[in-house]
C-alpha cells in the first residue's frame, strides 16, 4: 500500500511540474529578453559604445572588441555572455560601428545584433557625437525542452519559445568631451522596443526616456609619474532593472601599459569588482574584471568574471 501511495504521490508531482512547466519557462524567456540589456555590460568605461552609441567612432581609430562574461561563476545553469563587436571613424566626422552577441542561461538562448551610426561635431574645446543605434534580438528555449516527460509537447507558449521570439530596439546616445578631460554621455536605451514576429498582437512598446543611462567623468593627468586617474559615475535604469549607480576608478600607468579600476555599484544588485588590464604595442588590450555581489545569493556563487581583448588602430582620417 505504501508503494501505491508513494506512486500516486509522484504522479500527482509530476503532473503539479508539467502544470507550472510552460508558465516557468514563459518567466525566463521574459527574464532573459528584458532583464540583462546594458546591465551586463561591467567594462564600459575602456568601450563607451556599448551603453552608448554616441560614442561611435568618437576617438578616430579602428576599434574591435571580443568580450565574455561568466555570471554567478559555478552556479549550474549561470548565464554566459559573449560578443564581438566594431567601430571606427569611416568616414570625415562620421562613425559607424556593428555587435554581434549572444547569451546562454539554463535552457534558454539570446541572440543581438545592432549597427550604430554616429555624427561628430564641436570646436577646439568641446568634443561631441551624436548617435543610433538599431538591434535585432531573438530569444529561444532549447529544443530538448520539448522532449521532456515534465511538459506538453503541445503547449504552445513552449513551443513559441522554442521556434524563437524576435524584436526590434531603437537606441540614441549623446557623448561629449571638453577639453579631453571632462566626460560627459547620455543615451535612451529601447525608446522603440517592438516584437517583430507577431506584429499583430499588440506588443508594441514606445518608451521614449523611460529608460536611460548617464555617464560622467574627469581625467587627472599627472606627467612627472607617467600616471592618469579616472574617477567617474553612472547612473541608469534599464528595462526591468531598477535604478542603478556604479562609482568607479579607473587608473592607468606608462602610456596605458598597466591598467587598473574599481567598481562599487549601489541599488539593484548591489556588487564590487576590480578590472586589471594592459595595452601592448600601443594596439592591442587585454582586460579582466572580477567582481562579487553583496546579496545573499553570493553565498552559492564563485562570483562573476569579464574578459576583453580589443584592437585598435588609427582610422587615417583629420
Amino acid at each position: 500500500m505504501m508503494n501505491a501511495i508513494t506512486m500516486n504521490f509522484s504522479k500527482k508531482n509530476k503532473m503539479y511540474i508539467k502544470r507550472i512547466l510552460p508558465f516557468f519557462f514563459a518567466s525566463i524567456i521574459y527574464m532573459v529578453s528584458f532583464g540583462q540589456d546594458e546591465a551586463v555590460h561591467t567594462q564600459y568605461f575602456f568601450n563607451p559604445s556599448l551603453i552608448n552609441p554616441g560614442y561611435t567612432g568618437f576617438n578616430e581609430q579602428h576599434n574591435i572588441f571580443a568580450n565574455y562574461r561568466s555570471h554567478w561563476s559555478s552556479f549550474e545553469g549561470a548565464p554566459r555572455n559573449y560578443s564581438l563587436s566594431y567601430h571606427g571613424a569611416v568616414a570625415d566626422r562620421v562613425g559607424l560601428g556593428a555587435m554581434l552577441g549572444g547569451e546562454q542561461l539554463g535552457e534558454t538562448n539570446r541572440i543581438r545584433a545592432h549597427i550604430a551610426y554616429a555624427y561628430r561635431f564641436g570646436d577646439e574645446d568641446w568634443k561631441m557625437g551624436l548617435g543610433l543605434s538599431t538591434e535585432f534580438e531573438d530569444f529561444s528555449l532549447n529544443g530538448n525542452v520539448a522532449t521532456s516527460e515534465l511538459q506538453d509537447p503541445n503547449d504552445p507558449i513552449i513551443m513559441e519559445a522554442i521556434d524563437g521570439i524576435q524584436y526590434f530596439n531603437l537606441n540614441v546616445g549623446f557623448y561629449g568631451e571638453y577639453q579631453e578631460r571632462f566626460l560627459v554621455g547620455i543615451s535612451a536605451p529601447d525608446m522603440i522596443h517592438t516584437r517583430i514576429d507577431e506584429v499583430s498582437a499588440g506588443s508594441d512598446e514606445t518608451d521614449f526616456f523611460n529608460y536611460f543611462t548617464l555617464f560622467t567623468g574627469y581625467r587627472i593627468d599627472f606627467e612627472d609619474y607617467d600616471m592618469k586617474m579616472e574617477p567617474s559615475i553612472l547612473l541608469k535604469k534599464v528595462r526591468t532593472v531598477d535604478f542603478q549607480v556604479d562609482i568607479n576608478l579607473k587608473m592607468s600607468f606608462l602610456e596605458e601599459q598597466l591598467v587598473g579600476g574599481l567598481t562599487y555599484s549601489l541599488g539593484s544588485g548591489d556588487r564590487f569588482g576590480f578590472v586589471v588590464g594592459t595595452q601592448l604595442k600601443n594596439s592591442l588590450r587585454l582586460y579582466y574584471s572580477y567582481d562579487v555581489s553583496f546579496q545573499e545569493f553570493q553565498d552559492y556563487t564563485n562570483g562573476s568574471h569579464d574578459i576583453t581583448v580589443g584592437f585598435s588602430f588609427p582610422a587615417g582620417r583629420e
